[in-house]
């Protein structure tokens, strides 16, 4: 009543700390770390499989804050990490959305070699 909080009550208070505009944020499912480099595996030109070494930032809900390494608008792989592999050519698809993180940049790919 009247606003006030009493002993024993709680509350969730949602704070926001910054807000970074034209942030790349990547689902968590996307970044590999690798004796201590972190790196993200992209769709290039061609549709050719490139490893990108980037460094990241905070966490936002399932997602991850890529403050270098990554441009806005590039294809990451999400799903078939361990199939693919540098140089290859793959076949993209949008990730679902709910898939993931919905990102429409956000890309799966499924490598020809691997089917």
């Amino acid at each position: 009543p009247k606003n006030l909080l009493r002993p024993g009550q709680f509350v969730r208070v949602r704070v926001t700390s910054g807000q970074r505009p034209d942030a790349v944020l990547v689902p968590q499912t996307a970044i590999q770390e690798i004796l201590g480099a972190t790196s993200v595996m992209i769709v290039g030109p061609g549709n050719k499989v490139a490893q990108r070494t980037v460094t990241t930032g905070d966490t936002y809900q399932n997602l991850i804050i890529v403050t270098q390494g990554l441009n806005g608008g590039e294809s990451v792989i999400v799903q078939g990490q361990q199939k693919v592999r540098p140089g290859i050519t793959v076949k993209p698809q949008a990730a679902a959305a709910g898939q993931e993180s919905g990102q429409t940049n956000a890309g799966q790919a499924m490598s020809d070699q691997a089917k």
